[in-house]
This record gives C-alpha cells, sequence and structure tokens, in this order.
C-alpha cells in the first residue's frame, strides 16, 4: 500500500473514532444529536434516517390513520401492507395486537409524545423493542421472498 494510500486509510479511521466518540457521548447524555465527521470535523445539524431521531426513520414514532387502520410508525404500516399483500393473515392479527403494546397504547393515546420517546433512553430503548418485533413479523410473512 502507497504511503498516500495509508494516509488517506488513518484518516478515515480517525473520523470515524471522532464520530463513534460523538454519537456515544450524546448516547449517555440521553440526547443522540445528529452528528457527522468532514474533513476529520465533528458536524453536528445533519439527518440520519436511521435514528429514531429523524422523521426520514421507518421507526421514528408517528400517528397516523390509514384506510381507517392506526399505526404508530411507518415501519409498522409496511410490515402490516406486506401480510396483507401476501393475505398472512396470522401475522396481520399479530401485527394488529402490537397496538396494545403499552408503549404503543400510551403512543397512540397522547401520554406519551415522540419527544419524549426519542429523548428517555428507557421509552427509546422499548420504542425500539417494539420495532424490531414488528420488523420480525414481517420477515415472517408467508409466501415473500
Amino acid at each position: 500500500m502507497s504511503e498516500q494510500n495509508k494516509s488517506i486509510l488513518e484518516r478515515k479511521r480517525e473520523n470515524m473514532k471522532q464520530l463513534a466518540d460523538a454519537y456515544t457521548t450524546s448516547l449517555e447524555r440521553g440526547n443522540i444529536s445528529e452528528i457527522t465527521v468532514v474533513n476529520g470535523k465533528v458536524i453536528k445539524g445533519y439527518t440520519f434516517f436511521y435514528t429514531l431521531h429523524s422523521p426520514f426513520s421507518n421507526f421514528h414514532p408517528a400517528k397516523f390513520v390509514f384506510d381507517g387502520l392506526t399505526f404508530f410508525s411507518s415501519e409498522h404500516y409496511m410490515m402490516y401492507s406486506k401480510a396483507k399483500l401476501f393475505n398472512d393473515q396470522q401475522v396481520l392479527a399479530k401485527l394488529k395486537l402490537k397496538l396494545k403494546e403499552p408503549i404503543a397504547v400510551k403512543f397512540l393515546n397522547g401520554e406519551l409524545n415522540s419527544r419524549d420517546i426519542i429523548n428517555t433512553k428507557e421509552l427509546y430503548d422499548e420504542w425500539n423493542s417494539l420495532q424490531m418485533s414488528v420488523k420480525g413479523l414481517g420477515r415472517q410473512v408467508k409466501d415473500y421472498n
């Protein structure tokens, strides 16, 4: 490997370390702000789609009604739509039951809002677990390749 390539690789490693450190610090404070590293500098203010903070995340808490059915996230809606498309009644029933999960009930009834869920570690973890279970049900849909 050339010296130039070694230098580039070392800078990339340092950038990743800075990003990980900044993210960990934010997580420890219970406030995961959007952070990135550009040219070796930690920059705040970017929106990453894969965190609950981002409204672009499928896991982001978002109550909405579609065709008369209530959903608590776009992930919930997508997995429901997938099960419906493939006519998997068992998964559809399980996804409907997710509406009765305690954190989902509190969110849908307005006892919790998306900020509460995003900024409170215990709620964040509980919400993420709920979303992962929804995603897991989507993977069980029969006849889906």
